[in-house]
């Protein structure tokens, strides 16, 4: 099974270049993150492919690095899948209990794109191929050269979406180092969307073996008419398939495209309507190594985010 982006010697390395601790177990790629005052660390391991984990190994090397538990957030497996029971029967059976949250959203929206370019917008909803013509009509225009100007622009409108949808994002050093890592090595896209020279959407992809995931993206709301995601998506898989990539990961959709009151759903609706594939994933897990500074951990991190919540 080919692993996840996140779950690859690339990213750890563009992560600790970043200034984050990575680091790994076999083929299992986890950060460090240290608990404050104590000289104790909380492990993450996300997208991991539980059938690669070699347990004992992993145990004695997280004692060591001093970590009072690892999350395993959301497993790369299907719930679906008939892999999907024995892979959480893996976790149980190695003291990993459900975990305390998640970060990664519980589902995605994935896209073949090796089919011709007609019967890949055959495909797509016709609202789709209707707002596309609009993009193109208005004379909107997609670049995806990189350069600081344009991660300025990128930042620019992430900024932009964060306010709106009050969200927390990343600083701006965190995505420069990151454009700049995977461009040296040929696999990013940086998709960006003009009208009339002005910057108006803007989405992040990087491309692993033959997939492309898409990692961060935001927009100028005052321009949604000219309705600038349609146009950047369809040009963006374009764009990859000159590049040889096959399937496109969305990454990030709610469980139930039927919810409306999910978080996820206005943006998976966009999204599925590209003729892509829903998939769910297994539940996350907690391998926990110190119960009480576990929950002591937990605690903290709960009132943390509800203050960020109050702040927002």
């Amino acid at each position: 099974m080919i692993p996840h982006l996140v779950q690859t010697k690339d990213w750890s390395d563009f992560k600790n270049i970043y200034g984050n601790i990575s680091t790994n177990c076999e083929n299992i790629f986890y950060t460090l993150h240290r608990i404050p005052i104590i000289n104790k660390y909380y492990a993450y391991c996300p997208k991991v492919n539980p059938f690669e984990i070699d347990f004992k190994k992993l145990n004695k090397k997280l004692k060591e690095e001093n970590v009072i538990a690892i999350n395993f957030d959301r497993p790369d497996i299907n719930l679906e899948s008939k892999q999907s029971f024995d892979a959480c029967k893996i976790f149980e059976n190695n003291n990993c209990i459900p975990a305390n949250k998640d970060t990664y959203p519980p589902a995605t929206i994935v896209l073949d794109i090796t089919d011709s370019p007609e019967n890949l917008l055959k495909n797509f909803n016709t609202k789709h191929r209707y707002n596309i013509n609009v993009a193109k009509r208005k004379n909107l225009v997609v670049t995806f050269d990189v350069t600081d100007e344009k991660i300025e622009e990128f930042y620019f409108l992430q900024r932009l979406t964060s306010k709106r949808q009050h969200y927390l994002i990343k600083p701006k050093s965190y995505f420069e180092t990151m454009i700049k890592f995977f461009d040296k090595k040929g696999k990013v896209v940086l998709s960006n969307v003009y009208y009339e020279n002005e910057p108006i959407a803007s989405w992040i992809f990087v491309i692993e073996n033959d997939t492309a995931y898409y990692l961060y993206g935001g927009m100028n709301e005052s321009f949604s008419q000219l309705k600038p995601a349609n146009i950047l998506v369809w040009e963006s898989i374009l764009e990859l398939k000159k590049r040889n990539v096959k399937i496109l990961d969305l990454m990030g959709a709610s469980e139930d495209l039927n919810n409306e009151k999910d978080p996820y759903y206005g943006f998976s609706i966009f999204k599925i309507r590209f003729g892509g594939k829903h998939i769910k994933y297994i539940k996350s897990y907690d391998l926990v190594l110190n119960p009480f500074l576990y929950n002591l951990f937990n605690f903290a991190q709960n009132l943390r985010w509800l203050v960020l919540k109050i702040i927002k």
